[in-house]
């Protein structure tokens, strides 16, 4: 056998050793799901808002009630808030739609987002993983939309998303500065982060809020199921992408697993219930309160990740319904027996 050939092997033998490792170390494989039909409505709903005869937009407006009698409420009642039960508001709309900074997000999406076939062909791929894992709850339509950066994604029911793709345009798009997004935001405003907000927020709606007085281990766990959503129906999405940390930020938590968890065992943090002593640890910011200047926010909702993580590897077999009704933090910590070493 030639040299050049022994070498050939050796690379080819590393490389599939490292595969082989990585694999070993990671989650299981995500399970085959391209026998599941998923027919996903995609609708450019800025794009017929800006196609509207303006002159004509009381009779545009009852079309759209008509066509989309979810989406077209939750839109001018809530994302944009002009419509008024019982009195015109087409005059309003048309404001709306001759503002300069409205019809600038809108040319700036079409610009950056002409097309979203392979977009809609990705949602059509995480919803076949929610239709596996899921076979009971809806695919919904979805509709694209702009709020002028009010709103990257909303759920007006259980059957219908919305994307605001304005809040998608890169980090680097020029209006977000002008508009004092801080860095830390603006950094995750990029087309990878755009299925991983919408699948959150579709299953928040799925996933009660803990209520006042509950304790910051009860809020653990519920961020932490709905991170652990997106592990399941985002299976080969990078985890930055799942929490919005940079890639220096997600080695970091990783890396200080322990010492998070040994900060939040310190002084019984994980059992205060006044929500205002520990919203540093589970609300946005550029960096958490209390930790080293590298660490990230919200690091208590990544804790809580791990946490779940933790219980369905412990639990592979159980069904995910009882996770998802799961709201005792700490039961379901003595039950997952997550406990990081520093």
């Amino acid at each position: 056998m030639s040299t050049k050939s022994t070498v050939k092997i050796a690379i080819l033998a590393a490389i599939m050793g490292l595969i082989a490792a990585c694999q070993s170390s990671d989650r299981p494989a995500p399970p085959d799901v391209s026998h599941l039909s998923v027919n996903l409505p995609l609708v450019r709903f800025e794009q017929a808002l800006f196609a509207a005869d303006t002159s004509q937009l009381e009779s545009a407006i009852q079309e759209w009630y008509t066509d989309f009698p979810v989406f077209a409420p939750c839109y001018f009642e809530s994302v944009i808030g002009i419509a008024q039960p019982d009195r015109p508001w087409a005059g309003q709309l048309k404001r709306v739609l001759s503002f300069p900074g409205f019809r600038a997000a809108y040319d700036s999406v079409q610009r950056i987002y002409p097309d979203v076939t392979t977009l809609q062909s990705e949602l059509e791929q995480a919803f076949r993983y929610h239709s596996y894992y899921h076979p009971d709850k809806p695919v919904p339509a979805v509709y694209t939309f702009i709020s002028e950066y009010g709103y990257g994604a909303v759920a007006c029911s259980d059957s219908v998303l919305g994307i605001g793709l304005d809040l998608f345009l890169g980090e680097d798009f020029s209006f977000y500065p002008a508009l004092q997004f801080p860095k830390y935001l603006t950094k995750r405003m990029t087309r990878e982060h755009i299925l991983p907000s919408v699948m959150k927020v579709y299953w928040q709606s799925y996933l009660p809020e803990p209520g006042p007085g509950q304790a910051l281990l009860d809020h653990l766990l519920y961020h932490g199921k709905l991170l652990y959503y997106l592990d399941l129906v985002l299976p080969n999405t990078p985890d930055r992408y799942k929490t919005g940390y940079t890639a220096a930020q997600q080695e970091w938590v990783e890396t200080n697993e322990g010492e998070i968890w040994a900060y939040l065992l310190d002084k019984d943090r994980l059992y205060e219930t006044r929500y205002g002593d520990f919203a540093y640890l589970i609300n946005e910011g550029p960096t958490t309160q209390g930790m080293p200047s590298e660490s990230p926010g919200k690091v208590g909702r990544w804790v809580g990740w791990q946490m779940v993580r933790a219980y369905r590897e412990a639990y592979p077999e159980e069904p995910l319904d009882k996770l998802w009704r799961m709201t005792d933090g700490q039961a379901f910590l003595e039950k997952a027996r997550y406990k990081p070493g520093r």
